[in-house]
């Protein structure tokens, strides 16, 4: 991610161009999409020095319809299992996420998060750009679990519940016209919800839904049952989007045909080295030491 675009050149700097020149070895006449969070262009290496490397900018790349905001509220948990959270979270799209620091949160998790935000939103960066998004998931500071219901700014907020009685995920959505601009969702911590925090939620809340089956499930397997149900409640939404997918792949079309255009320069300039690499081959093969030399042959005298 660049800091901004100029007319037509940009620069990126620090650990991004560290990591695109020293690992991935970028070399002259490359492309790479380039983002400043707010637009995509493709851009083409132009420089390639030790602390950054300059791109001319090829063309601007449109982006994606925007999806409805989703804003994750998820109990803090093990970090492991969180930053996979992170991860996924951000492929499917969520756009802000808010740590809860709920009451059956261990205490020990909520006074790591500071030690923790930076790599946070390292992880978040990194999945934002293998899922080719132009801005990664905002990361908001530890709330109080009681304290964010109320905050939280959405058309729909459901929150999870594992009582039998809450109606399903799908059903819910169904209730409100399509598309959504904004929708919050709330995971509990591995304990559960106190009364406290469901009464909270209650007042603030647009509805509770079950944990996906007539049974309790550990925290982990009910997230990942919670992505895997929000991607088939979001499919009336992306349908609504096939055309912007056509577009992507006919952009994809005009990024490989850029790339061989970059390839045939790389080949040029190959070619243009290795002629100069001839020449200078076959001015050093005569050398004093391998040109002929004249020998004074003086004939015996019988």
């Amino acid at each position: 991610m660049v800091e901004s675009f100029g007319r037509d050149r940009t620069i990126l700097t620090g650990e991004q161009a560290h990591h695109l020149a020293r690992v991935l070895r970028a070399q002259p006449g490359q492309l790479y999409e380039l983002s400043d969070g707010c637009e995509v262009w493709l851009g083409r290496v132009a420089g390639v020095s030790r602390d950054q490397i300059e791109f001319s900018l090829v063309e601007k790349l449109t982006q994606a319809s925007a999806e409805p905001r989703l804003v994750l509220m998820a109990a803090l948990i093990k970090f492991d299992r969180w930053e996979w959270l992170l991860e996924k979270g951000t492929e499917l799209g969520v756009t802000e996420v808010v740590p809860l620091a709920a009451t059956r949160t261990l205490k020990r998790l909520a006074q790591a998060v500071p030690k923790r935000s930076a790599r946070w939103q390292k992880i978040l960066l990194n999945a934002a750009q293998q899922a080719r998004r132009a801005v990664p998931p905002r990361l908001l500071p530890v709330s109080r679990a009681t304290g964010a219901f109320a905050q939280v700014d959405a058309q729909v907020k459901i929150l999870l519940s594992e009582a039998r009685e809450s109606p399903l995920l799908r059903m819910v959505l169904r209730e409100f016209p399509s598309p959504l601009q904004s929708v919050a969702l709330a995971i509990g911590p591995e304990g559960g919800w106190t009364e406290e925090e469901r009464e909270a939620a209650h007042a603030e809340f647009t509805s509770t839904l079950i944990g996906f089956a007539q049974r309790i499930d550990r925290l982990a397997d009910s997230k990942d049952r919670l992505y895997a149900s929000l991607g088939n409640s979001r499919c009336d939404l992306l349908l609504d989007a096939m055309d912007k997918r056509l577009e992507t792949v006919r952009l994809g079309l005009r990024k490989m045909q850029h790339r061989v255009e970059g390839m045939d320069t790389s080949l040029t300039v190959a070619r243009a080295e290795l002629r100069g690499l001839d020449g200078r081959l076959a001015g050093k093969s005569e050398t004093p030491e391998t040109r002929p030399q004249a020998t004074n042959f003086e004939p015996e005298h019988y």
